[in-house]
């Protein structure tokens, strides 16, 4: 085949697959359990109140507790282009910013192997990219962890200067303010680094000197730009504070989040996911890739980037949240190591599972579609907090975790949630101490009821944690609390007071409308 030819094949394969990712990706937001409501909140807020940056801001009883709000910058980001574009724009955005991490990934793999290689491990891949839907900040450190591989990838193979090097330190000082992950650019370069000093040929004695002055250069230069890099992660409100605390960040953690559990514990809770099969696909071959490296000297394994994908496997397994964070960063390492001289025996396995593993996904995720396949929100009338503002109903308010970003981006400073989705920012043992026991135990409830002085509860009744569904069967059936608003995701209920009385009899429920399948 013509080269100009199979250049053409190579760009139309890797477009169908782009396009493809981004059909995966166009999923509608719902804002009532993302996050995303309390990063437009933060955007917004930043503009005038600075204490956005340093506090639990938002919190009903908390708002003074100090907090590292590692993700700012993505809250000013977000803010922006939705003040431009709204919520369909922000869609687009974040389903471009994706692909375009894609995008690097694709071409580095078909650079660092061929067509067909960079292609099938593409295609194994895509499912794992496309799992992680949600407008996040996640997002731009997928995005710089592909920048960041791709820059030190080329740099290493003397396709770019030193110059290309360079950027990865101002690239760290907007990332460290964007999002916590910007500890993995440290180690993509700190892995680089090591690989260089390692390699054989960093031994004088195996080399000519022509070769040990460029290895040694290589030493020099990787240590240079983490030793810049490091030094630009202190560039941030919160100085060696934010530069650390992705160390610390879980030892608050008094709340169970589905995202950060393994794989294996949410299938035991039946919490299966249809990425699931893919990504134990996609591991298996990872690691039979791996392990089928051809130690002899001369080929060069990426010993730096391997070592980073292994990490990023085992992280993705432990973690659901790292699913596509392995797809991205493992892919070029795979094409990388697939030419070898095993590669064709790999490659007679890679491509059946990959169509396998993509088209099973892909045919899950089909029947789903059209209830959640688009851009902008599921409810964009935001009726439920509508409903509570258009009445102009009063606090104080509890709610559940799941909607606390949702509560923050319609009803703050009018009225603070009682909790949000942020584990780390709350005391520690309020999720186990106090937060949890009001759901569980009656008494309990009475108490904080007493203590709070409730006048409303606001719940997305989708929360399937036991506690939340004892809760909420408790209170339907409270004579203390009356439930005036409910729809296919929130319901509202109102405490029965004589302040309430002529809300209630306009709006009241009847109870008999609440039961349990």
């Amino acid at each position: 085949m013509q080269p100009r030819s199979k250049a053409l094949l190579t760009s139309v394969g890797l477009g169908v697959m782009i396009l493809a990712l981004a059909l995966l990706m166009a999923k509608k937001i719902d804002l009532m359990t993302a996050d995303l409501g309390r990063h437009l909140a933060n955007g917004r807020w930043l503009g005038s109140d600075w204490s956005v940056l340093s506090t639990n801001f938002y919190a009903h009883d908390f708002a003074m507790t100090p907090f590292v709000n590692h993700h700012w910058l993505s809250g000013l980001v977000f803010h922006a282009v939705h003040s431009v574009v709204g919520f369909p724009g922000l869609s687009l955005a974040y389903i471009a910013l994706t692909c375009a991490s894609f995008t690097l990934m694709a071409v580095l793999a078909v650079r660092q192997s061929s067509a067909a290689i960079g292609l099938g491990l593409s295609l194994l891949l895509l499912p794992l990219v496309a799992f992680r839907t949600e407008v996040r900040p996640e997002g731009f450190s997928y995005f710089f962890c592909a920048l960041f591989l791709w820059i030190l990838t080329n740099a290493r193979n003397r396709r770019y200067g030193r110059r290309a090097l360079l950027l990865l330190p101002l690239l760290m000082i907007v990332w460290v303010n964007l999002h916590i992950y910007f500890v993995f650019g440290l180690v993509l370069i700190l892995a680089f680094f090591a690989e260089a000093w390692l390699s054989p040929n960093h031994h004088p004695r195996r080399l000519s000197q022509q070769h040990q002055d460029h290895s040694d250069n290589r030493v020099a230069l990787f240590g240079t730009i983490l030793g810049l890099s490091l030094l630009a992660a202190l560039i941030n409100p919160f100085g060696w504070r934010l530069a650390l605390y992705p160390l610390s960040i879980f030892n608050n953690y008094g709340y169970l989040i589905a995202e950060n559990q393994s794989v294996w514990f949410l299938e035991r809770l039946g919490m299966s996911f249809p990425v699931f099969g893919p990504l134990y696909v996609a591991t298996a071959l990872f690691w039979l890739t791996m392990l089928a490296v051809p130690w002899r000297m001369a080929t060069r394994p990426p010993l730096g980037a391997m070592a980073v994908a292994a990490i990023f496997s085992a992280m993705a397994l432990l973690g659901i949240r790292n699913i596509s964070l392995f797809g991205l960063i493992a892919l070029p390492v795979m094409a990388e190591v697939l030419t070898s001289h095993r590669r064709v025996v790999v490659l007679g396995l890679l491509l059946p599972l990959a169509a396998g593993a993509t088209w099973s996904f892909a045919a899950v995720s089909w029947q789903q579609w059209p209830q959640h396949f688009g851009i902008g929100l599921v409810d964009p009338d935001h009726a439920a907090a509508v409903f509570f503002k258009g009445h102009k109903l009063k606090g104080p308010v509890f709610n559940n975790y799941d909607i606390g970003g949702y509560l923050i981006y319609h009803l703050y400073p009018e009225t603070s949630p009682f909790v949000d989705n942020r584990p780390e920012a709350y005391p520690p043992g309020f999720f186990q101490d106090v937060y949890v026991p009001m759901q569980e135990v009656e008494a309990r409830w009475k108490q904080e009821e007493d203590h709070y002085q409730f006048n409303a509860i606001f719940f997305y009744w989708h929360d399937m944690t036991p506690a939340a569904q004892t809760f909420l069967l408790a209170r339907v059936h409270d004579p203390e609390w009356v439930p005036v608003y409910v729809d296919a995701a929130a319901i509202i209920l109102l405490r029965n007071t004589a302040l309430n009385q002529d809300f209630i009899l306009h709006f009241a429920i009847p109870r008999e409308r609440f039961f349990v399948r």
